[in-house]
């Protein structure tokens, strides 16, 4: 649990720094492909002689691509 919350910091804290007057400028260029699928159930129950039933009703699948674009840019001084 601490490594995922050390990766989470370190994705947090990337910085573009320009550390000295040989490299007065610094550029970060990132980009991230993201994937997310969800799937969704909707039940509806139904009374029947032996009790309720659970019924499938629904059923969706949720898919998102995106890509994440980063730019960071340090001076310096």
């Amino acid at each position: 649990m601490s490594l995922l919350a050390l990766l989470i910091a370190a994705q947090i804290t990337n910085v573009a720094d320009a550390q000295d007057e040989k490299h007065p400028l610094e550029i970060d260029v990132e980009a991230t492909w993201l994937h997310l699928r969800s799937d969704t159930t909707i039940a509806r129950e139904r009374s029947s002689a032996s009790g309720i039933q659970l019924g499938d009703e629904l059923q969706q699948t949720r898919k998102l691509d995106a890509v994440e674009l980063r730019l960071a840019m340090g001076l310096w001084h």
